[in-house]
């Protein structure tokens, strides 16, 4: 579980890899409680939207743990979810310092057949959208 990760045993397993200069951290939070196919969502008042902060956290621990690496990330939930989730966790992944939101369809990609919300910290070859 992420929140069991101490920031001494990233950098244990982090040291493993001396020659590193680049990184990259991949997370999918649970979207229960943001998709809108759940009518009983409650956003960030469920328990599992917690993964969201989780993965801020760990993000910034993993770049405190090494900070000689340029660690980018990779947030991914659905599409469905209300402007005021999307904005929020938005909010909270700029705390990382820069965001891109970029809107794709997983089927370019794989066998999922819907539109899903990434959060990057790089620039993606798709114009950003205000209007999800």
């Amino acid at each position: 579980m992420v929140e069991e990760v101490q920031e001494k045993e990233l950098r244990s397993v982090l040291e493993r890899a001396p020659k590193a200069r680049k990184g990259l951290i991949v997370g999918g939070p649970p979207c229960q409680g943001f998709t809108v196919l759940n009518r009983d969502r409650e956003g960030f008042d469920d328990p599992r939207s917690a993964g969201i902060d989780r993965f801020v956290d760990l993000v910034a621990m993993v770049r405190r743990a090494a900070p000689e690496v340029e660690w980018d990330y990779l947030l991914e939930n659905v599409a469905t979810m209300t402007d005021f989730n999307r904005q929020e966790i938005t909010r909270k992944t700029e705390t990382l310092g820069r965001v891109t939101t970029v809107k794709y369809d997983a089927r370019e990609v794989g066998v999922v057949t819907r539109p899903r919300l990434y959060w990057l910290n790089w620039e993606f070859g798709t114009e950003e959208t205000d209007d999800m």
